[in-house]
């Protein structure tokens, strides 16, 4: 069977310095579905990010990128075994950061994370083009995931056939967050245009 979306879990995202949140989920994911969480750090500093559930999932660390102005992107995902049901916390931890944005989403049959690509560009004038690819890892019917964390700027642009998730957004700071279904191998790539600074991670799931 295909992957596919399911729905939109939870989300948040606030101006604080702190070492962790925790999320709600505002609907039921059915046992067995993907969790996929997008998470962006801003002024953060290094160190390991951990995310559980109230349901005992494990969440294992897909995707991670950080650029020169301390900003860090992540994408974390579940392969549940475990329904999770409305109102249970999503619990994540940092080692600091000054705001965060975190978007949480429901995948079908999808069950590993194959491979992951990362990339980062700097403040700049003018448009200027946005490419992440994975190298290896990804094939023909898996699902591409992609977060994108930038600044001081509109969202990006991205490139035809990526299906854009809401956007999270405070002050300049943004995480997009969108997937596709990779058709051939030149669609494990993201590409697009951007007019702020912007990092990427981009992981295949099948």
């Amino acid at each position: 069977m295909e992957p596919g979306y399911v729905a939109h879990v939870a989300a948040d995202a606030q101006i604080i310095s702190s070492s962790g949140a925790t999320l709600r989920a505002s609907r039921a994911v059915r046992s067995g579905d993907a969790v996929v969480m997008a998470l962006m750090l801003s002024s953060t500093v290094p160190g390991a990010v951990a995310v559980t559930d109230d349901s005992g999932n494990r969440y294992a660390m897909v995707a991670d990128v950080t650029d020169s102005y301390r900003h860090r992107t992540l994408v974390f995902a579940s392969f549940a075994d475990k329904a999770i049901r409305p109102g249970d916390g999503f619990h994540i931890t940092w080692p600091h950061a000054s705001k965060y944005h975190v978007s949480v989403e429901e995948f079908r049959n999808i069950t590993a994370a194959r491979g992951e690509a990362a990339g980062f560009a700097p403040y700049d004038n003018g448009s200027r083009p946005l490419a992440v690819g994975i190298s290896n890892g990804c094939a023909p019917g898996d699902l591409v995931f992609a977060a994108v964390g930038s600044n001081s700027g509109p969202a990006p642009q991205l490139a035809s056939g990526w299906q854009r998730l809401p956007e999270l957004k405070l002050s300049s700071y943004r995480l997009t967050v969108a997937f596709r279904r990779a058709a051939r191998h030149d669609d494990c790539s993201l590409t697009g245009t951007s007019t702020a600074q912007w990092e990427t991670a981009l992981v295949s799931l099948r």
